[in-house]
């Protein structure tokens, strides 16, 4: 694929989809010997995989682009030279109010998945799950949620969206929020060494509230936290996530994702920096839907 994206002088996608365990990877190889890699469901939460959508995790075994310190996990970018860590397995979860539940990405369970779109400039997917619970802990109250997610990639942006419609398909109404963040390790897998936020403003070397309403993008650059004393060289690269709708209640910067935000902490952790963007009571009657769209990339040296 390398070969033919030099040959027809442009970018060429390629998917690898296991449509069973709705898991697999994308790539994508442009002519001047640059490629980006995006792995989908291949983690695990403790002891169980995640099945569909979900970014994270490593190229299988043997693949030959597959980096040795694991930087080609989650979404990376092949510089022609070596491969830099751009995002990481995301971190989801959905709250359900009334009931003890957090369910994160292992906790859906797994209906399936389509290829809607496949060619050398744009590849769609679809996966759809599914998940019941009790609500304010009546066993006769069932809570049932279903959801749909649908990845859309194309060849010379350096980003991908994921739209995620929640729809409640039980008899009563479920009040929920969403969560979706990553300590991404910008740079180097495994380190948040380096990484600090940026927003259309400046940097964040802090711990910080950012307000959603004012801004609608934000990510993390990996140039050193100088108020935290890193002054070596670092990679230079950056990520970004764009929260195209809804507009989220919360988004922070902080070192770790349950406690924020101190302003006046520096962004120290080496290896929890992270960005989060919460959504707080969403109500859903029966067969309401509530679609959630983002789009997460690298982020360019650009002013």
């Amino acid at each position: 694929m390398k070969e033919m994206a030099d040959a027809k002088n442009k970018p060429l996608l390629e998917l690898t989809w296991d449509n069973e365990l709705g898991r697999g990877n994308i790539k994508e190889f442009r002519p001047d010997g640059t490629m980006f890699s995006l792995t989908l469901s291949r983690f695990k939460e403790g002891s169980t995989y995640t099945h569909g959508l979900f970014v994270g995790g490593e190229l299988p075994v043997g693949d030959p682009d597959m980096s040795e310190n694991h930087d080609t996990s989650g979404f990376s970018y092949y510089d022609g030279n070596q491969w830099h860590h751009i995002w990481c397995a995301l971190n989801e979860g959905l709250r359900i109010y009334g009931t003890n539940n957090l369910i994160m990405p292992s906790s859906w369970k797994y209906l399936g998945s389509k290829i809607l779109k496949e060619t050398d400039e744009e590849i769609i997917l679809e996966s759809e799950h599914e998940t019941t619970f009790n609500i304010d802990n009546d066993p006769n109250k069932i809570g049932k949620l279903r959801m749909k997610r649908q990845l859309s990639f194309r060849a010379r942006n350096d980003y991908f969206i994921i739209r995620t419609t929640f729809t409640n398909t039980g008899n009563n109404l479920i009040n929920y929020g969403y969560i979706i963040g990553d300590e991404p390790w910008v740079g180097d897998f495994g380190s948040s060494q380096g990484d600090v936020g940026w927003y259309d403003k400046g940097i964040i070397d802090r711990e910080k509230y950012l307000s959603p309403y004012i801004y609608n993008y934000a990510g993390f650059w990996d140039r050193g936290n100088f108020i935290a004393g890193e002054k070596n060289s670092y990679s230079g690269y950056a990520n970004f996530v764009q929260w195209l709708s809804p507009t989220p209640s919360y988004v922070y910067f902080s070192n770790q994702f349950d406690k924020c935000c101190s302003e006046s902490t520096p962004l120290f952790s080496k290896d929890n920096r992270i960005i989060n963007l919460l959504w707080n009571n969403i109500g859903l009657f029966f067969g309401q839907s509530k679609q959630f769209i983002l789009a997460f990339g690298m982020a360019r040296p650009d002013p």
